[in-house]
């Protein structure tokens, strides 16, 4: 027989990531947003692969895109943020908890996709592949991406369609996924004309969709309001268009409070429910059947981490939800309140 060459067996100018080591994540710490990504809770973005958000303005892409960058500093993984729409605003990063020191994050202003190419050449040459997988990238946005074609034609007052503009982006969605560095990219939408299958379509060549482990897109949004009428933040409707792990279509929503930001448990509620992890002793009223004695709870007061914490940390709530949502039928989830004392 034939012996079966084993990839220690072989040398080449490149090393590989290990296929042996477990999946790890980048958290958003807001639980309907990891589970879009990942089927899991306590998951999110998978490290070494491209991930993208595709939605219209105002829907909270980059304030998702700053909750994972503060949780891949704090992972110790090199970052960056290309700022393609000259929009990165430090100050706001930093309420976020993101270090914008320059030893901790480096910001990229420019559309130029040449320059782009450059970048991600520099920063992933003469790194090893785990290394390379310790760079978070955020591309912030796809569609601000800009051909020399474009820049040209803009220069020169013409009015012709820039068709190298889709080429150079598949190009450099090739280059993203050969060098295995960890992305999230923000993209917009466009509207579909056709008339069939989804409203909105993800723009920008077809590649960088094809290679993306994950992909969400935002449909909609509707105000929050308090008891008398105050708009407090608003409602986003959220679902995964194309999972390697997750399945497709499922769909959550989150919050974006205009005090707070993102609510990290917005979303649970009717798989909790629906499981059985929450009950409704009468109308308005919610209790916990895994906490004895539980009080009754209002709604609007089980956003928080008294409330979602026993939940998580004595039933297999994680795990339902991951089994609900996962490829790979049933999934065993250690929470991360498993092992937390009180």
């Amino acid at each position: 027989m034939s012996k079966h060459v084993k990839l220690s067996d072989l040398k080449f100018s490149d090393d590989f990531p290990s296929v042996d080591e477990k999946v790890e994540y980048i958290s958003s710490d807001i639980a309907t947003i990891n589970i879009l990504f990942s089927a899991d809770p306590f998951g999110g973005l998978e490290v070494g692969a491209i991930n993208m958000i595709s939605a219209d303005s105002s829907l909270g892409k980059t304030l998702i895109a700053m909750k994972f960058l503060k949780n891949a500093q704090a992972r110790g993984m090199d970052c960056y943020w290309i700022d393609s729409e000259k929009a990165f605003n430090p100050s706001v990063a930093k309420t976020f908890g993101i270090d914008v020191s320059e030893e901790k994050l480096t910001v990229f202003k420019t559309a130029k996709i040449t320059v782009v190419g450059e970048i991600l050449e520099a920063i992933s040459k003469d790194k090893t592949a785990k290394e390379r997988q310790n760079t978070f990238v955020v591309i912030d946005s796809w569609g601000a991406l800009a051909s020399p074609k474009s820049l040209e034609k803009v220069g020169s007052g013409s009015d012709k369609v820039d068709l190298t503009l889709a080429k150079w982006k598949n190009d450099l969605a090739l280059y993203m996924k050969a060098i295995d560095v960890t992305f999230f990219v923000i993209n917009h939408v466009v509207a579909n004309v056709s008339g069939f299958g989804d409203p909105f379509e993800v723009p920008g060549g077809k590649k960088l969709y094809l290679l993306s482990q994950n992909v969400v897109m935002a449909l909609s949004k509707a105000k929050d309001k308090d008891s008398e009428g105050e708009i407090e933040g608003a409602l986003v409707t959220a679902y995964t268009r194309k999972g390697r792990s997750v399945k497709e279509f499922i769909k959550y929503k989150y919050r974006i409070d205009h005090a707070s930001g993102l609510d990290p448990y917005y979303g649970l509620l009717p798989d909790a429910i629906e499981g059985g992890y929450v009950v409704s002793p009468k109308k308005g009223k919610l209790s916990r059947p895994c906490v004895p004695e539980d009080k009754e709870w209002r709604e609007k007061d089980i956003y928080c981490r008294d409330f979602w914490k026993p939940i998580f940390a004595s039933t297999d709530f994680a795990s339902y939800l991951k089994t609900k949502n996962y490829y790979g039928g049933e999934n065993k989830v250690e929470s991360e309140f498993a092992n937390e004392e009180d």
